[in-house]
């Protein structure tokens, strides 16, 4: 069973990012198998493994909560941390999660707080390995924007290896803000074309 990794910059959140990481090993210590049913789909084995997960953490420690709401950007929180968690079938040869939309992220961050992922990768309902990671410290190379609502963040394939941005938050952001530029410049393309089409027709 595999250990919890993550890579971490060297800022004043270290050592409760390290706390965090260290509380999620001892909740998810054990958790080698969930119970599979032959004939449920993909969606639901995905709701089993985040649920316990999910149900773990909150046993762990009183600093685990629930979201206070409905429309918080992830499944539970520590702290000033949200930590959403995502499961991946190996069985698949492809997954394009979303993670967090442009907007709830950038609200997050702005008022100080930190967007935390989870992954749990899994097989017949055999937990594989599991890793955590500070979202500005996933390199953009894996990172790409999804057209739903303002703009989705999303794992390019979340069934390859995560590696780590090279650079500070500071640089991860400006990246963050040169592809979401990018993206509406795109997205405003699209609009103008399906506008010309329907005044057409």
């Amino acid at each position: 069973m595999g250990r919890l990794v993550a890579t971490i910059e060297h800022d004043d959140n270290i050592d409760h990012e390290v706390v965090l990481r260290d509380q999620i090993n001892r909740a998810l210590g054990d958790l080698h198998t969930i119970d599979d049913h032959v004939f449920a789909s993909q969606r639901t084995s995905a709701d089993q493994i985040e649920h316990e997960v999910r149900s773990r953490l909150l046993r762990e420690h009183h600093d685990f909560s629930p979201p206070s709401g409905s429309r918080q950007p992830a499944d539970v929180r520590w702290r000033r941390f949200h930590i959403n968690i995502k499961s991946m079938d190996l069985a698949r040869s492809f997954h394009m999660p979303n993670l967090v939309s442009a907007d709830s992220l950038w609200r997050l961050l702005e008022r100080g707080d930190h967007f935390m992922l989870l992954r749990l990768a899994h097989r017949n309902g055999k937990i594989e390995n599991w890793d955590f990671w500070n979202i500005q410290d996933i390199s953009w190379q894996h990172l790409t924007l999804g057209a739903l609502g303002a703009g989705q963040i999303q794992i390019k394939n979340a069934l390859l290896p995560l590696t780590a941005h090279q650079g500070s938050r500071d640089t991860w952001r400006q990246q963050w803000r040169e592809r979401m530029i990018e993206f509406y410049e795109h997205e405003r393309v699209k609009t103008d074309k399906r506008m010309i089409k329907w005044s057409n027709r």
